[in-house]
C-alpha cells in the first residue's frame, strides 16, 4: 500500500525540530571522535593561530602538590584548569578555594572518580557529576561547565548525561597525554609536552597520585621553555572564550575570507534581507537577497543514518576556525538539541555527496563568502519532510531516539493533551509515557514505541 504523509514537503511545519543526534534506533556501534567533534559535544583541543595552551590537572586537589603546581604557573602570569574530584575537594576545601582565589579554573572530574563503561546507568553518571558540582559549590567555589570523565572514557550516554546537567566534555590533545600518573620519569614528561606543543593544545597532567612529584619537577623545565617560545598559559574557558572573541561573530570580526573580487558584496552599501534555502535532493544551498536568487553553492549533507535536519531555522552563532573538524568557518543554527550548522570542511572531495553527521558542509572558500555575507539572524530553510521521502516507511521510534520525526510526534501528542512540557525532539521517558497513554486510549498495542499503526492514529500517515 502506498504511503502518503499528511504534511506536505516542507521545512516549515511548526512541530518540526532538527536533526537526530543519536542515530537510528537500536544502533550500538560506538561513536567516533569525528562524530562528537563534528557536533562540538567533546573538545580535545582548540586549533588557533595564537600561542595559547591549556594546562589541565586531574584527580586533585592534593594539599602539597596542587599549590606547588599553581604557584609555578602563576609565576608566569598563567592560569590552569584543575579537574577536581568531589570527595577530595571535601577533604581539602582550602586548597580548592586557594586555586579559585588565584584565578585558576575548577572543573568537574566526578564525585568519587568512578570509571564508566557502556553498562553504566545514566543515573550513575549524572549522580557522579552532580555530586562533584554540589560538593565544590558548597565550599564556595564556582564550577566551570567542563566535565572530564575518569580515564577519559566517553560515549553517547556520557555526553548526553553531561549535557543534561549543563556540561561539555573536555578531554585532551591526543599528543599531549603525559601519562604522568605512571611516574614515567621527569624527562619523559618534559619531552612529551615540549616535543609536541602546538597552539590550542589541552595538556593532561595529574596533581594527585604516585607521579605528581615528577609532574612538579617536570613543570620546572616545561614552563620556562614554553614561555620562551611565546606560549600563554590559559584555562580551558579562556581558550574557548578567546577563540570566540577573536574568531567570533562576523559583525564583530574583520573579514579575511579570501580574494575580495570573489566575494559577493553589497556595492550600494545598503541593508538587504537575506535568506538561505537548502535543497537536500540537489545538494545545493541557495542564497536569496531581497527575495531574489543571489548565489548558489554545492554542499555535502548528512548520511542516511544521520540526516540533515529539515525545518525553518536561523543562524545564531558565527565563528572562524571553530574547531579542527569544521573547516575555516562555522555558522551555527538554533538547534534545540546538539550543535549543528553550516561549516567548511577539510574533505573537499565530499562536496556533492551525503557524507556528514548531519551538518551542512561547504568548500572553505565558499563558506568564507557566506560568512561575510550573512548576518546573525538570517533564516535558513532546509527543505524536506521529517518522516522522510513519501516512498519510504518512516522509522520506528523508541526511547533514546531523537530527531525531527520525534519532534513531530511530540507535537501531535501535546496537541492531543497527552504530553506536557516542550517538544524537544528527544524520545525520553516523558514521551514514552505519553505514547503509552495515547495507545491505551486508542486501543493500540501498548508498548510506548511509535510504529506504523501509531503514525496512522496520530494522523501523520494515510
Amino acid at each position: 500500500m502506498k504511503r502518503t504523509w499528511r504534511l506536505g514537503l516542507t521545512a516549515a511545519a511548526t512541530a518540526v525540530c532538527l536533526l537526530t543526534s543519536t542515530g537510528l534506533s537500536g544502533e550500538t556501534k560506538p561513536k567516533t571522535r569525528e562524530y562528537f567533534e563534528d557536533r562540538g559535544e567533546i573538545v580535545w583541543e582548540v586549533p588557533t593561530e595564537e600561542k595559547w595552551i591549556a594546562l589541565t590537572f586531574d584527580d586533585g586537589p592534593d594539599p602539597v602538590r596542587t599549590p606547588q603546581i599553581a604557584e609555578q604557573i602563576g609565576s608566569y602570569d598563567g592560569k590552569a584548569t584543575f579537574f577536581v574530584i568531589g570527595d577530595r575537594a571535601a577533604q581539602y576545601p582550602d586548597t580548592v578555594r586557594r586555586l579559585a582565589g588565584e584565578g585558576h579554573e575548577i572543573a568537574n572530574h566526578s564525585g568519587k572518580h568512578t570509571y564508566f563503561s557502556d553498562r553504566t546507568a545514566e543515573k550513575t553518571i549524572e549522580d557522579e557529576i552532580r555530586t562533584a558540582k554540589e560538593t565544590i559549590e558548597a565550599i564556595g567555589v564556582r564550577v566551570a561547565p567542563w566535565f572530564r570523565p575518569p580515564g577519559g572514557y566517553y560515549s553517547e550516554r556520557v555526553v548526553e548525561s553531561a549535557k543534561r546537567l549543563g556540561y561539555t566534555l573536555v578531554l585532551w590533545s591526543w599528543h599531549q597525554d603525559t601519562k604522568d600518573w605512571r611516574a614515567p620519569g621527569v624527562a619523559a614528561i618534559v619531552n612529551k609536552v615540549l616535543g609536541n606543543a602546538r597552539n590550542g593544545d589541552i595538556v593532561l597532567f595529574h596533581d594527585y597520585g604516585d607521579g605528581a612529584g615528577q609532574t612538579v619537577e617536570a613543570l620546572k623545565q616545561i614552563l620556562p621553555e614554553l614561555n620562551r617560545r611565546g606560549f600563554k598559559f590559559v584555562t580551558v574557558s579562556e581558550l574557548m572564550q578567546k577563540r570566540s572573541r577573536k574568531d567570533g561573530p562576523a559583525d564583530k570580526a574583520g573579514g579575511d575570507a579570501g580574494p575580495a573580487s570573489a566575494l559577493p558584496s553589497d556595492k550600494d552599501g545598503g541593508k538587504h534581507d537575506y535568506a538561505v534555502v537548502i535543497d537536500p535532493l540537489r545538494n545545493r544551498l541557495s542564497v536569496y537577497r531581497d527575495g531574489q536568487l543571489y548565489k548558489r553553492y554545492p554542499i555535502a549533507l548528512g548520511k542516511p543514518e544521520t540526516p540533515t535536519p529539515v525545518g525553518d531555522w536561523r543562524i545564531v552563532t558565527k565563528y572562524k576556525n571553530w574547531g579542527s573538524g569544521f573547516g575555516s568557518r562555522w555558522l551555527g543554527l538554533n538547534v534545540p538539541w546538539g550543535t549543528f550548522g553550516i561549516h567548511g570542511t577539510n574533505r573537499p572531495h565530499s562536496i556533492g555527496s551525503d557524507a556528514s553527521h548531519g551538518c551542512v558542509r561547504m568548500l572553505n572558500f565558499h563558506v568564507e563568502q557566506l560568512f561575510e555575507l550573512l548576518p546573525i539572524g538570517t533564516p535558513v530553510t532546509i527543505v524536506g519532510h521529517p518522516l522522510g521521502e513519501p516512498h519510504q516507511e518512516p522509522r520506528g521510534l523508541a526511547k533514546g531516539d531523537s530527531g525531527a520525526d520525534v519532534m513531530l510526534v511530540q507535537s501531535r501528542l501535546r496537541s492531543a493533551g497527552y504530553l506536557k512540557g516542550p517538544c524537544n525532539g528527544k524520545f525520553d521517558a516523558r514521551t514514552e509515557q505519553a505514547m503509552r497513554r495515547y495507545e491505551t486510549d486508542h486501543k493500540l498495542p501498548v508498548d510506548g514505541v511509535v510504529n506504523a499503526h501509531d503514525y496512522f492514529a496520530l494522523g501523520l500517515m494515510d
